[in-house]
């Protein structure tokens, strides 16, 4: 072999060794899957989409799903809404709640007071001194269908069981209506959790303004024909007990055949001064073979 060909064999073959460790310099860094499902399906956990918006940490409610026992038939978990921003009462729930004995928190909507990165920022930062595992549903503030608000939680509608109770969450975030997609998946789910005891609706804007009669049109969903579908969708499947939120205060009572609670007093500014509805407070909703009761406890 001349000088002159192995020259030429020794430069191909540093040619091809720069080559193979170029192409191995991103081994083993591949990107994490991203799934950004709006509708009914949970997002997968550890599936978020990478990097979130402003590299906020992710809180999942599919992850949260997984941080708690679901084969209880008993059990009691926390739910309030409205914080939006709440410097005082909100951290002093949620050191509340992380003190009871619950299974899991929910905030029912309306976790900032416009869905910024840096409203967002502040609120994980109050909500990871959380030592519950703590569930989400979108408000009117927090813009349900944006891709901010599901990289941060997941879908904004969706389902989940404990033991013997089916909960559904709705996305009544735009505070007009439940859009048709989502329609048919909540009757759907209705049909199916017929074979469960409890039926336990969760949406942030509320049927009706108990303030203004039993079906009157005020801080509620403003389209009343179909606030008045909905209500009847509940009665004919049976729902346990619907929670919502929105009006800032306290109200329960009856829709129909169907038992609800009003519980936006998380934080933000309440709507009166009626002592008997405007406090700050969450409720403790207990899940037994006896039945679903529940609560106020005061902050």
């Amino acid at each position: 072999m001349t000088d002159v060909v192995l020259k030429k064999l020794v430069l191909v073959l540093v040619v091809v060794a720069l080559l193979v460790a170029i192409g191995c310099s991103s081994c083993g860094n591949s990107a994490r899957p991203t799934t950004k499902a709006k509708t009914g399906t949970l997002t997968v956990p550890g599936n978020a989409p990478a990097p979130t918006p402003g590299n906020i940490p992710a809180h999942l409610n599919a992850d949260q799903l997984q941080k708690f026992d679901h084969s209880k038939n008993d059990f009691t978990f926390a739910i309030f809404g409205d914080n939006r921003g709440s410097m005082t009462v909100f951290p002093a729930l949620i050191s509340k709640v992380n003190a009871d004995d619950v299974l899991f928190g929910f905030d029912n909507g309306d976790l900032v007071d416009s869905p910024t990165v840096a409203n967002y920022r502040v609120f994980m930062d109050q909500f990871d001194a959380a030592t519950k595992p703590m569930l989400t549903s979108a408000g009117n503030h927090d813009d349900g269908s944006s891709d901010l608000y599901s990289s941060l939680f997941g879908a904004p509608y969706y389902d989940f069981t404990v033991g013997n109770s089916l909960f559904i969450v709705l996305d009544d975030s735009n505070e007009n209506n439940i859009d048709p997609a989502q329609l048919e998946w909540l009757k759907g789910k209705l049909t199916a959790g017929q074979t469960y005891k409890n039926r336990i609706v969760i949406m942030h804007v509320p049927l009706f303004d108990p303030r203004v009669g039993p079906q009157g049109v005020g801080h509620s969903l403003a389209d009343v024909q179909h606030a008045k579908m909905l209500n009847a969708l509940f009665d004919q499947y049976h729902v346990t007990l619907l929670v919502t939120s929105h009006i800032h205060g306290y109200f329960e009572g009856v829709w129909g055949a169907t038992p609800y609670v009003i519980s936006a007093g998380a934080g933000a500014p309440l709507y009166g001064t009626d002592p008997a509805h405007f406090f700050y407070h969450y409720v403790r909703v207990h899940v037994s073979d006896q039945g679903v009761t529940h609560e106020v406890v005061k902050i």
